[in-house]
């Protein structure tokens, strides 16, 4: 039984080092640079009427079909029209300049440029879940711990035959009573 919990703390802490260094494999991976993404396109269509912006997601969230669907259904309603899937994590649209009138009934920001849950809120849950997992074995290790040295010294006592343990000597004090006043 106690084999199965260290090994599974174990196992915890290894699968959070492998999250954390894919993690940072993946943050130290060059990406496109600005430049680049620029020459992907033609970006002369603006002087005719077009603009255009990129939207980022994290974890490569555009790989999936429904996802990318529901995505370009969103940004049709302010106007943005797909013009090509960079990766599964970028894409660029465009739409026409004139859509710009109609930005303030949108129910999205029409200048969006991320898609997903924000990054601080994704760091803070990141940070929370990882204390959280680390504080559980340190608990538990710590309880375990402390009834290992309870059962130690108990032991260590009873077991003991030169020592006999003898009841405490509990005193009371007496009372103080006031001094009798001699009868006159």
């Amino acid at each position: 039984m106690l084999e199965t919990l260290i090994a599974s703390v174990f196992t915890v802490n290894v699968s959070l080092l492998v999250i954390i260094i894919n993690r940072i494999a993946k943050a130290s991976q060059p990406h496109m640079s600005q430049k680049q993404e620029e020459d992907l396109h033609d970006y002369q269509e603006h002087q005719k009427g077009w603009e255009f912006k990129i939207l980022r997601t994290d974890n490569d969230g555009f790989r999936r079909s429904r996802l990318l669907k529901l995505v370009c259904e969103e940004e049709l309603e302010t106007g943005w029209i797909l013009l090509e899937k960079l990766d599964d994590s970028r894409l660029r649209f465009r739409r026409p300049v004139n859509f710009r009138e109609r930005d303030r009934d949108a129910k999205i920001d029409p200048y969006r440029s991320h898609y997903g849950v924000p990054v601080r809120i994704k760091n803070f849950m990141s940070i929370f879940i990882l204390l959280l997992l680390m504080a559980v074995p340190t608990f538990l290790g710590f309880t375990f711990m402390q009834n290992i040295f309870k059962s130690v010294r108990t032991q260590n006592l009873q077991s003991s035959p030169k020592t006999k343990l003898k009841p405490p000597i509990i005193s009371t004090p007496k009372p103080i009573t006031p001094a009798a006043k001699p009868l006159q």
